[in-house]
């Protein structure tokens, strides 16, 4: 049902007619990746879950099945936390700018209903000053010059017992709030030196983890993180013990150039390094997503969807080479300069070419007709209610009022005739005769186009990262 309803769709006809034939259809697709993503960001703008509902209605419309929610950090801590308060009540922009328990319910189950997972991310130990505005105790203290700074600058302490029962505590709701196998736990940019600066720290280190506190800088920062991460995701795993689902655990590249503890069963998400660095860390045993090349947030003047479109994230001549290893890829949109307002327009059509790439096979690379079916895709979402932003330039998207209209007779009424007329041209049946009474093709590409089948994201109802076959008929 879905598919005729994307067909009639596509052939413009939201009217009813006594007489619509439509032919016998067999579609055999699957996609290349079965991590297609999106990464929003609701920590440095809060995102309603109105505009997050967008999100992932019009990623179902482009078969992406991963929201990436990158739910808290430095500037803000909107999830409302129910066995430690203190978090968002201190944390949060404004107390109603959270996402409670039940909106976090909305929200899975909205995806769920699309064939999308919900994956959050809580990043630690950097990136986390909104943490320690409502339990500073768990932040470390940072020096200069000897003396203590003031305020919750640092990272968390990984000296502290407390810390790791702070963290037990947080992720045991976290698992119970989000169903699905896998948590982000983030581990990118610890570049401060803070945990070098703060003596009672190495001398605690040096006594629990045998880190020499003669250490420069920075290898000592990378022997904390290897330590920090050993013992969360070990405490994790004991904590998931004979629950279901198994919790396996997502993590920035950064991590593992420090720790090598880490849970072989992790997936690594490379965001600075390039295609021949995911294989590096297939040979080392680490399934892989890539993002390095799908930042949207970094925008700059004219044509960018291109670019995406071209970045395979692959460094394997071979497909069958890549599978199991490279799971996908995520377009990410940080929200520094994001908004509710302007986060739709970021995001789509761009997003668009990432979700052809990521779903197509590597040898689909034709440019040119890339850009016709986006154009076109552009202003089929628009005439869906989202909002979009430009794909190449100038162009034009009829809007739904004026194409409604358009398919009235000279009397103002609806013609079955011009309606049947156009259904013909569409699926190439007729070719419209010069000056013939036919309806404008609600596309806006100046040459006529063929239907183009936008299958509807029924791929991978049940959620997981097996591979999925679409049978239509």
């Amino acid at each position: 049902m879905s598919v005729l309803l994307a067909i009639v769709e596509d052939i413009r006809m939201n009217i009813l007619s006594k007489h619509l034939y439509i032919r016998e259809v067999h579609v055999d697709d699957y996609p290349r990746f079965p991590h297609r993503g999106v990464l929003i960001d609701t920590a440095r703008h809060y995102i309603f879950k109105e505009v997050i509902f967008d999100v992932l209605e019009s990623m179902a419309q482009n078969k992406l099945n991963v929201l990436h929610w990158h739910i808290v950090d430095d500037n803000s801590f909107p999830y409302q936390s129910e066995v430690l308060p203190k978090l968002s009540q201190q944390g949060a922009f404004h107390p109603t700018l959270v996402y409670t328990q039940k909106d976090i319910a909305e929200i899975i189950e909205y995806a769920r209903l699309r064939g999308i997972r919900v994956i959050p991310e809580f990043d630690s130990p950097g990136h986390t000053f909104a943490w320690g505005l409502g339990y500073p105790e768990i932040k470390t203290t940072c020096y200069e010059n000897g003396k203590p700074l003031f305020g919750p600058l640092g990272p968390l302490d990984p000296s502290k017992n407390s810390t790791f029962e702070f963290l037990r505590s947080l992720f045991r709701e976290i698992f119970n709030a989000f169903p699905d196998n896998y948590i982000h736990l983030g581990g990118d940019e610890v570049h401060t030196n803070c945990w070098w600066t703060n003596p009672e720290l190495r001398r605690t280190m040096e006594t629990v983890a045998g880190i020499s506190p003669d250490l420069n800088p920075r290898d000592y920062v990378q022997s904390v993180i290897s330590y920090y991460f050993h013992r969360l995701t070990k405490d994790l795993k004991e904590i998931n013990q004979n629950q279901s689902p198994e919790r396996r655990f997502i993590m920035w590249e950064d991590v593992i150039k420090s720790a090598n503890e880490i849970p072989k069963d992790s997936i690594l998400q490379l965001w600075m390094s390039r295609q021949n660095v995911v294989q590096q860390l297939n040979e080392q045993g680490f399934r892989t997503i890539y993002s390095s090349c799908w930042y949207l947030d970094h925008s700059k003047y004219g044509i960018q969807w291109s670019e995406y479109y071209l970045c395979d994230p692959s460094p394997y001549f071979d497909e069958g080479d890549e599978k199991d290893k490279l799971l996908g890829g995520e377009a990410c949109l940080w929200s520094e300069y994001i908004e509710n307002d302007n986060l739709m327009t970021m995001l789509w059509p761009r997003a668009s070419a990432v979700a052809e790439r990521l779903w197509s096979a590597k040898t689909v690379q034709d440019i040119n007709s890339a850009g016709r079916r986006l154009q076109e895709h552009k202003c089929r979402m628009m005439r869906r209610g989202f909002k979009v932003g430009y794909a190449s330039g100038p162009d034009y998207c009829l809007r739904p009022l004026e194409a409604k209209e358009s398919y009235k007779d000279d009397a103002g009424a609806l013609s079955e005739e011009i309606i049947m007329r156009q259904i013909k041209s569409i699926s190439g049946t007729e070719t419209p005769k010069q000056g013939s009474n036919t309806v404008e093709p609600y596309f806006s590409s100046p040459q006529p186009v063929k239907l183009f089948f936008d299958l509807p994201p029924i791929e991978l109802r049940k959620a997981n990262y097996s591979q999925a076959r679409i049978s239509i008929s």
